[in-house]
């Protein structure tokens, strides 16, 4: 197995770089949005989870609590949960009615394994890892996927 795109690790649970997960649609009244701002080399990757319902929303969420990836024709070339551990235990959050969380991660343009990303287009993605309403947690990246960003590298 290619080291950049493998598990860097055995013990916990260790994310690889080449699979965002299953991440689907966010529950009806969920708005799951992706901001992308900067330039090659400083991008700031902001996530938020909207509930524009009138009732509270809860689901299932464990130690991830959101995640990130870049891809190009090829793949997913940068991922922010590569190689970090998540232990799997799940709690009941609450999104209550009209309010959002939010996730913001710096991304500096390198790829898995190491190196910088070559010039050309990619598409930005990310997730709030959670499961639910209704169904029990697999926390394998599974999550309310948000809309994508394509970015271009100089």
């Amino acid at each position: 197995m290619d080291a950049s795109r493998g598990l860097l690790s055995s013990v916990g649970r260790t994310i690889d770089c080449g699979s965002p997960g299953r991440a689907g649609k966010a529950p009806k009244d969920v708005e799951v949005r992706l901001d992308v701002q900067g330039d090659s080399g400083n991008w700031v990757f902001r996530l938020t989870a909207r509930n524009r319902g009138t009732t509270d929303l809860a689901y299932q969420q464990g130690e991830q609590e959101f995640d990130f990836w870049v891809e190009d024709a090829s793949g997913v070339v940068w991922r922010w949960a590569f190689g970090r551990e998540f232990d799997h235990p799940a709690w009941v959050a609450v999104l209550r009615a009209g309010e959002e969380g939010s996730a913001e991660v710096a991304w500096d343009g390198s790829v898995c394994g190491g190196g910088s990303l070559p010039s050309g287009r990619y598409l930005v993605s990310g997730s709030w890892v959670a499961v639910g309403p209704s169904r029990a947690a697999a926390f394998r990246g599974d999550g309310w996927r948000s809309n994508s960003v394509g970015v271009v590298v100089p």
